[in-house]
């Protein structure tokens, strides 16, 4: 990616977290590109082309992540360790890409707005088959496992509010520390 394309994604990244994605125009971006709109059409055949973009790139690096852990075929307490690591990691190196998983994926077109959840879907059922193997295998806490899905998964979902305000001076620390407030949760009492 050139310096030139790099700027124009922070940029477009940064308008849609200011403004919304409908908030964002071209216009808007090419002022802040100090561009012509046509200009911007070099960069990205449409706006709703760029969230498309962003929306399913972040969606397969988690993708990859969870099966990249599930096929470690290390015990549950390690991949929810190791999920930690990857949600802190993806959104440390990309804090605006996930900012927009959490609402703008509401402005897909309705094809990808579908596909984009039936993603989402298919991700938190990963999720819900590791927390339940560790239940059944004894390795965490008894508990309903939809439900430790959704509060390990809220409990990560929102990481990037903190960081966009408090940039990471230490990432293994701040992993240690939700990995202990996560893990607590579900440990064995």
């Amino acid at each position: 990616m050139t310096d030139r394309h790099q700027l124009f994604e922070e940029k477009a990244l940064g308008l849609i977290l200011e403004k919304g994605f409908r908030g964002m125009t071209m216009r808007d971006l090419a002022a802040s590109m100090d561009c012509d709109v046509a200009n911007i059409y070099n960069y990205i055949p449409s706006k709703q082309a760029f969230l498309h973009d962003q929306l399913f790139g972040m969606s397969t690096r988690f993708h990859q992540g969870i099966d990249e852990i599930v096929k470690s075929g290390l015990p549950s307490s390690e991949q929810i360790k190791a999920l930690i690591q990857l949600y802190v990691r993806l959104t440390v190196e990309f804090p605006k890409q996930v900012a927009l998983l959490s609402n703008e994926w509401r402005h897909l077109e309705a094809s990808d707005r579908s596909m984009f959840l039936d993603e989402r879907m298919r991700y938190e059922k990963k999720v819900k088959t590791m927390l339940s193997t560790g239940m059944r295998k004894g390795e965490i806490r008894q508990m309903n496992a939809q439900v430790a899905t959704h509060l390990v998964l809220s409990a990560l979902r929102w990481l990037f509010m903190h960081i966009d305000s408090n940039p990471v001076k230490n990432r293994i620390r701040l992993e240690r520390e939700i990995m202990s407030f996560v893990l607590t949760g579900l440990a064995l009492t």
